[in-house]
């Protein structure tokens, strides 16, 4: 999945929980959801900051 489609699910996810009255069966799983796409997004900025520093290392 690409940054910005996580980006994307995780405010829709935080939208549901804040505007709807969800119950707490489907909040846990939403929630299980959202941990998983912010460590998947975590580890895109990870990778992205290591290129980044490896480029900037190659230019000096």
């Amino acid at each position: 999945m690409e940054f910005s489609q996580i980006v994307k699910r995780l405010e829709e996810i935080a939208e549901k929980l804040e505007t709807e009255d969800v119950p707490l069966e489907e909040a846990m799983k939403l929630l299980e959801e959202a941990e998983k796409l912010y460590k998947e997004g975590k580890e895109i900025i990870e990778q992205s900051k290591k290129k980044l520093e490896e480029v900037a290392n190659d230019i000096e």
